[in-house]
């Protein structure tokens, strides 16, 4: 077996590394395309849902004052208090950031959306 010299394996290492630029750019893209999907994506009428990047109003305690937040995100539980009997009931959770970058979150009916 012939070990390769060092301009053969700079060679295979340029063209893995730019097989490797393409694969990622290629990534990025499409996941720039998904994203774009969701943040720009049509309203349903009666959604109750806040959109990405609209901005609501969640209470902080700390304040006692209802404070601006953006909204990054949702998440779901399932309901605590019907575990196994009912299967259809859900917790619907806000993600949402301050202006100084801190991260909370809140159930869907305890924010204020601005319109």
């Amino acid at each position: 077996m012939k070990v390769p010299d060092t301009a053969e394996l700079l060679t295979l290492s340029k063209a893995s590394l730019v097989m490797l630029a393409q694969d990622c750019a290629l990534h990025m893209q499409r996941m720039q395309q998904r994203l774009d999907m969701v943040l720009h994506a049509d309203r349903v009428e009666g959604d109750q849902l806040p959109p990405i990047g609209s901005t609501v109003l969640i209470h902080l305690a700390s304040q006692d004052a209802w404070v601006a937040h953006t909204v990054t995100g949702f998440y779901v539980w399932t309901c605590y208090d019907e575990p196994t009997s009912n299967l259809n009931r859900y917790r619907v959770f806000v993600r949402v950031e301050d202006s100084d970058g801190y991260s909370n979150a809140r159930s869907l009916n305890e924010i204020r959306y601005i319109e």
